[in-house]
């Protein structure tokens, strides 16, 4: 998703060339655990399901396999050019934190990797329980990334190991500037109830990434999305080049960043969402 403001631009953008790598890095790695927690609590045959700020629609087109003939998924983004067509999926370009989804309201609405970006997610929490029927789920999920000293597990060298190190440090810096919230995920189930929302299920799960699989994948497609700003940051070229490198041996481990996963669901009786969160 890429969602633009005049202070804090949203740090990835998807008419990138590195997008969609970033896209199939983050479904490779979360798509099952999503899904899992999705068919726990909802019946998808004929559901109206939404999903906010979806990259390049993996997840919006699961679901539109699943809600048949007689359900239908809208698929969201500031620029939705990605998102791939299907019969019962309806693309659209819209800004979660300046309204509500289209009518109607939906039995669920999923946002993934999007609130601790947005400098504005209070306003995108309100806006996304005003899209939920009464009764219907929310699926939220964030990372919460691991203290940056935590970082590297196993490195070829202990050069390699700093140089890891380093990246992440700045990274983590970069996105704060671009209006990221490391710690939202750990608030997020907290802001749901205090708007009213019952049954919220907070799951964190975590592990180690590999060099060359999904999650080293993705930090390595974000990176290159970030360049510019690293370098900005005080990281040099060359580091930059080895950590590309790096994310693709084998031979490199590290402490993945935590997934934090809130459900909730929205009452049939429903108080105001616009209370502080």
């Amino acid at each position: 998703m890429h969602v633009p403001t005049s202070e804090s631009p949203y740090a990835f953008d998807n008419s990138s060339a590195h997008a969609q790598a970033h896209h199939t890095a983050l479904s490779d790695l979360r798509d099952a655990g999503s899904q899992a927690r999705i068919s726990e609590v909802v019946d998808l045959h004929g559901a109206v399901c939404a999903d906010i700020g979806a990259g390049a629609g993996g997840m919006a087109v699961w679901l539109a396999g699943q809600v048949g003939l007689t359900g239908q998924v809208l698929a969201t983004d500031i620029n939705p050019d990605r998102i791939p067509a299907h019969p019962q999926l309806l693309a659209i370009r819209h800004d979660i934190t300046q309204s509500p989804l289209p009518e109607p309201r939906h039995d669920l609405v999923v946002c993934r990797f999007v609130l601790n970006h947005l400098p504005e997610r209070l306003a995108a929490v309100a806006n996304i329980i005003a899209s939920t029927r009464p009764g219907g789920v929310i699926l939220t999920e964030d990372f919460l990334p691991r203290a940056p000293q935590q970082f590297v597990e196993q490195a070829p060298t202990d050069e390699d190991a700093r140089v890891l190190l380093r990246f992440e440090s700045a990274y983590l810096g970069v996105l704060t500037k671009h209006g990221n919230d490391r710690h939202w995920s750990v608030r997020a189930g907290e802001v749901f109830k205090r708007r009213g929302m019952i049954d919220v299920d907070v799951q964190e799960s975590s592990g180690l990434w590999y060099g060359g699989g999904p999650g080293c994948r993705m930090l390595r497609a974000a990176m290159a999305q970030l360049f510019d700003d690293l370098v900005a940051a005080g990281v040099k070229t060359d580091d930059l080049h080895r950590v590309g490198e790096l994310l693709q041996d084998p031979r490199v481990t590290v402490n993945g960043h935590v997934v934090v996963s809130v459900r909730a669901r929205r009452p049939q009786a429903q108080k105001s969402a616009n209370q502080p969160g």
